[in-house]
């Protein structure tokens, strides 16, 4: 940058005064003493705008300018940033749009494998369903054969016991004295003969 060259501020400043002498004086020779207020107040807000202009080109603008260097570097950080994210969001969008056709694709053949899957699994549970019919009905056939052979043996217990007591009522009538006294020779014989 360039620096102020001394000189021509000096001349700056001279030409500032003169200018104020000069506008003064010709408010000063007005009549009516109160125009001349005016001029002098713009001038004087002129003078004091040159004033603050050199202050500031002097001695802030070296940090004002630092300042705006680092805020731009801070400024260009968020914005790469900012475009690395959006970047990103938009690979995702990609990648999502791919996805949604890809589905959208694979969605009748995940479909179709799921119902064959599903015939599978009902064909299998049918199978195994009619397998414990088989088994729940030859268990209870095998129940209802032992029903039967007990009932049958029980019936048999009964009848000969029936047959007993009916032997037992009928035998007293029809065997004799004569029968017991056979019998027991007959038994004795047998002991002997051993």
């Amino acid at each position: 940058m360039r620096r102020f060259n001394k000189p021509a501020w000096l001349k700056v400043g001279v030409l500032s005064a003169l200018l104020v002498l000069v506008l003064s004086e010709a408010a000063l020779a007005a009549e009516g003493g109160q125009q001349w207020r005016p001029v002098y107040d713009i001038t004087m807000r002129w003078i004091n705008f040159v004033i603050l202009v050199f202050l500031l080109y002097k001695y802030a603008r070296k940090p004002l300018l630092d300042f705006l260097k680092g805020e731009r570097g801070e400024i260009e950080k968020a914005l790469a940033k900012v475009e690395a994210e959006k970047n990103e969001i938009l690979e995702q969008v990609k990648q999502a749009g791919v996805a949604l056709e890809e589905s959208k694709v694979r969605l009748p053949e995940l479909k179709a494998r799921l119902i064959e899957q599903g015939e599978r699994r009902k064909e299998e549970l049918i199978q195994e369903a009619q397998a414990q019919s088989l088994l729940v009905m030859e268990g209870a056939r095998h129940k209802i054969e032992y029903q039967i052979l007990r009932a049958r043996q029980k019936l048999v217990v009964e009848l000969l016991d029936m047959a007993v007591e009916e032997a037992l009522n009928e035998l007293p009538h029809v065997i004799t004295a004569e029968d017991d006294r056979r019998r027991v020779e007959k038994f004795l014989a047998i002991a002997d003969a051993r």
